[in-house]
């Protein structure tokens, strides 16, 4: 669920932004300004918040929440991202996504995932909450 609530990010949360209006794009928070994601070539790259959304078609980013507006999070998953960057994967739009990259930083081993829908209900069982994904105060 989107909200209108504006949130600070955190390490470890999850963020994501639209790409064509179809599909979303997620990856993790993991300090000032920069995210970790699995791109289109498989290449697990830090980013800023501005390369996250260029050529997407959401120039806002989300971030996973609770119904308090607080950001879901795990410091763990952000180390693990970390540990990843500049490694490559064998990149499938529908297999090994970003979605599936951003699920096994939260649950390595875990079975795979590869939409965004799943995705949110996988959280929100770890969680054991509803997720709302407010609008990141990313400035």
């Amino acid at each position: 669920l989107a909200t209108e609530q504006v949130v600070q990010p955190k390490v470890g949360a999850i963020v994501c932004c639209g790409i064509g209006g179809v599909l979303d794009h997620t990856g993790i928070w993991v300090d000032d300004n920069t995210i970790v994601e699995l791109d289109g070539e498989g290449l697990i790259k830090p980013i800023s918040v501005k390369r996250f959304t260029k050529e997407r078609s959401g120039k806002q980013v989300f971030i996973a929440c609770d119904s308090h507006a607080q950001p879901l999070t795990s410091e763990m998953a952000a180390k693990r991202a970390l540990q990843q960057i500049f490694q490559w994967r064998d990149y499938h739009l529908i297999e090994n996504n970003c979605h599936q990259f951003i699920w096994q930083c939260f649950s390595p081993g875990d079975s795979k995932i590869t939409t965004f829908k799943q995705l949110n209900l996988k959280l929100a069982q770890m969680f054991d909450r509803k997720i709302y994904w407010d609008l990141c105060d990313c400035r």
